[in-house]
């Protein structure tokens, strides 16, 4: 049995030798500093930030976790204190001056993390930490879509926007509220983008209100690509600054640099125009926009309005046969042989105010050009001795229009 012995002793001593040695190599390895640390935590670093002389900080190579060392002393380096946090457990972030909050889920208890100071580059990673974060929760609700553009409306995350180019599909996350995550197609909704001023207007639940956007070139980003989709998709009325989709009953308007803005003409109350302005008024919520454009843009849009409203009327007018008289700015009064009618169409760069009057060929009797001090008109009387009397911009036009009216009659 003395083998058996020498053989159990020697398996002895070499096992209190391997122990030995790997007790010897850990205390080195943690001897060294952070690095070794988590090596040890199998924490596969992508980076290290030093917060201050008890604490550091590490991001994983895949960014979704971060590891806390604290209280590490080279002198004695099997005590310290160590944390990870994971981008899904985090559930608010909180920044005072120079301190950064992490308030987290863990063990099914909410834990605090306080990171400070934090200078410029730890704060630049720690934002682009949540974000991705945020990311991921979006991507994993709206797996078919490829969401080109994210970004934030503060640092803190209060809301997460991104943006996929191919669908003009937009979407806003609420972070503090998971469950407020929405998605809406841009190309049918009612917008405002302006770089000039740093402007974004877009619903959010239903609402239209200015979005805040953390990251300059995002909106810029935005821009660009949801201008090149309404140029190649929608049809242009002038110099591919005005755009109709007639599907949709959406018109766009554009300073063809920096502005875009998107109308849904079915849920605009009112249009008013001033000089280099164009303020839009909503039905549901009342509120008022307004866009900066150029004089001449402005004017074109007042024409498509006008003409808008005239093919509430009819849409097939004969050209040929049919006359439009443009009898003030915003008035026409139009002879419509193809149904025998006459039609006099009020504010007609109005929507709210715009009327019209339609009166069948049969039931006029005369037509009157007048003139009272500065105004000139031609009254239209019917059959049964109503007066309608329709204002000219010149007497030489209220004329034209009794002779035109009368040849009908007689």
């Amino acid at each position: 049995m003395s083998w058996f012995f020498a053989i159990f002793s020697l398996f002895l001593i070499a096992l209190c030798v391997f122990l030995f040695l790997k007790k010897r190599a850990k205390k080195q390895i943690e001897f060294k500093g952070i690095e070794d640390i988590l090596i040890l935590k199998q924490f596969y670093f992508k980076k290290i930030f030093e917060i201050n002389k008890q604490m550091s900080l590490a991001f994983n190579k895949t960014n979704q976790i971060i590891a806390l060392i604290e209280n590490f002393n080279p002198k004695n380096p099997e005590f310290y204190d160590y944390k990870e946090i994971s981008s899904s457990s985090i559930m608010e972030i909180e920044e005072s001056k120079n301190t950064v909050k992490i308030i987290y889920a863990y063990m099914g208890k909410v834990n605090i993390a306080v990171i400070s100071p934090v200078n410029k580059e730890v704060k630049s990673a720690l934002y682009l930490f949540f974000k991705e974060a945020h990311a991921r929760v979006i991507m994993e609700k709206y797996p078919k879509n490829s969401f080109d553009y994210i970004s934030t409306s503060d640092w803190c995350n209060s809301y997460v926007w991104a943006y996929d180019t191919q669908k003009t599909a937009f979407v806003y996350y609420r972070t503090k509220e998971k469950q407020r995550i929405h998605k809406i197609n841009l190309k049918k909704e009612h917008f405002i983008i302006d770089l000039k001023y740093a402007y974004f207007e877009a619903p959010i639940l239903g609402e239209a209100q200015q979005l805040f956007i953390y990251e300059d070139n995002f909106l810029r980003n935005v821009f660009s690509s949801l201008f090149k989709e309404v140029k190649k998709t929608v049809t242009s009325v002038y110099k591919n600054l005005i755009f109709y989709d007639d599907f949709n009953n959406i018109a766009y308007i554009s300073d063809g640099e920096h502005m875009l803005c998107s109308l849904i003409l079915d849920e605009i109350k009112e249009i008013y125009f001033e000089e280099n302005k164009i303020y839009f008024e909503k039905k549901q919520d009342n509120k008022t926009s307004q866009i900066i454009l150029h004089k001449e843009t402005i004017e074109e849009f007042e024409k498509f309005l006008i003409d808008y409203n005239i093919r509430k009327i009819s849409k097939n007018f004969d050209t040929k046969s049919d006359k439009l008289i443009n009898v003030t700015q915003d008035t026409k009064f139009i002879i419509d042989n193809t149904r025998k009618r006459l039609i006099y169409c009020a504010n007609l760069n109005s929507l709210a105010n715009f009327n019209y009057l339609i009166m069948s060929f049969d039931e006029v009797l005369r037509a009157t050009a007048m003139k009272s001090g500065q105004t000139s008109y031609v009254r239209v009387q019917t059959k049964n001795l109503k007066n309608l009397d329709v204002t000219c911009k010149k007497f030489e036009l209220a004329q034209m229009i009794e002779a035109q009216v009368n040849l009908i009659v007689n």
